[in-house]
């Protein structure tokens, strides 16, 4: 799937039809969709950081859902659990080098005492990215819980969870890893 916010700022030829073979960054794809944001689909599109801080919500649960194996980085290792830390840990950082908008101080230390995965259905996947190069990921779904309903923390918690969707979660997103999709 391709998205992007301005349309006319992608390299393809306006006669691109579905289905049709595109060279795009010295690689040949096949344009299975391709949508502007405007057709209503929160899976895909383009948004602000200012909506998807207005949007949050105070909600005190919220569902990730992993559709590409994702692995969390702690020290060395690879984390095949989403713990809540090392989670968002990635989307506070992210977001810190990117939005307009601070996050409020001890947020990260908020989810580490106060968010808790209440349930989850998740399976381990191994990607092979060469013969010899290879990560475990896991794959499904995790619903998160504030133990706390401070309003700051769960709008700032939840806005981070909608921008998942975007940022992607753990290592090697840029690889296809971590794609994830929040369900608020």
């Amino acid at each position: 799937i391709l998205a992007c916010r301005q349309i006319e700022q992608l390299p393809l030829p306006s006669c691109q039809q579905q289905g049709d073979p595109v060279l795009l960054a010295g690689g040949q794809w096949q344009l299975l969709d391709l949508s502007t944001g405007e057709d209503g689909d929160e899976g895909r599109g383009a948004t602000t950081f200012e909506a998807l801080w207005d949007n949050a919500g105070h909600a005190t649960q919220w569902t990730l859902r992993w559709l590409s194996p994702t692995a969390l980085r702690q020290g060395k290792r690879h984390l095949l659990f989403p713990l809540p830390g090392p989670v968002f840990a990635g989307l506070i950082d992210k977001w810190r080098a990117f939005a307009p908008i601070p996050l409020p101080v001890g947020l990260f230390e908020f989810v580490q005492e106060k968010v808790v995965a209440e349930a989850h259905s998740l399976r381990t996947e191994r990607v092979r990215f060469n013969q010899r190069f290879q990560i475990h990921g896991f794959r499904g779904w995790c619903r998160f819980r504030a133990l706390n309903k401070e309003r700051e923390y769960l709008r700032a918690v939840r806005a981070l969870a909608r921008f998942a969707l975007f940022a992607g979660t753990g290592h090697k997103t840029t690889m296809g890893m971590g794609q994830t999709h929040p369900e608020l």
